[in-house]
């Protein structure tokens, strides 16, 4: 386990350079984020419970949701999803917006920061759970999950981002290098931890 502050000061010891060091904490948010732009890791995973009422056909949604999975209505006592909605661009959903029965596909999608479906829920609807399932950009946490299993990535991609300032510096192949080793373990370990089939979903 790690905290930012451990990590920003092992990037100095490796560093050694001291006319550099108020760059490192820039240089730790751009390994952060590079890394979960890089896989859907399991700690980004967040299944949202929407409360939903008859006529609903848009929900706020966070800003920082990275990639939508699944879109559903689930039945909380027989258990079992009764409903999927097709994740679409914004214009096949408006020609569903407004009906109640057309024959379509549930559809939806993300738009101004807004959770957009057709068609609209309906009375007998209510007594489903209507869920969301997505993956989330996360913030630097001390001891989060990337912090504990991914702080060689960290330090050795954030020192990597030194490259403008130290020119020929022979040391950035190494980091380079030691970034992309960090980071193959890590992926497969958590390719490893995934479940092979159907993802079960919890009542």
């Amino acid at each position: 386990m790690a905290t930012r502050a451990e990590i920003e000061a092992r990037m100095a010891d490796i560093l050694n350079r001291t006319d550099f060091t108020d760059r490192i904490t820039i240089w730790f948010d751009r390994a952060y984020d590079s890394l979960q732009r890089r896989h859907d890791f399991k700690c980004m995973e967040v299944t949202e419970y929407l409360l939903g009422f008859a006529g609903m056909m848009e929900f706020p949604i966070p800003q920082d949701i990275k990639k939508s999975v699944l879109l559903y209505l689930y039945d909380p006592v027989g258990g079992g999803i009764i409903r999927r909605f097709r994740e679409t661009g914004l214009e096949e959903v408006r020609e569903v917006w407004g009906t109640t029965s057309c024959g379509c596909d549930p559809v939806f999608t993300n738009w101004y920061n807004m959770l957009v479906f057709a068609p609209a829920l309906q009375p007998q609807d209510l007594q489903l759970s209507l869920r969301y399932d997505y993956y989330r950009y996360l913030a630097p946490t001390d001891n989060d999950w990337f912090m504990t299993r991914a702080e060689d990535y960290l330090v050795y991609r954030g020192l990597a981002e030194s490259a403008p300032f130290l020119g020929a510096d022979p040391r950035l192949q190494v980091w380079t290098a030691f970034a992309k080793e960090a980071y193959d373990e890590l992926w497969r370990a958590e390719v490893d931890q995934k479940h092979a089939g159907p993802m079960w979903i919890r009542g």
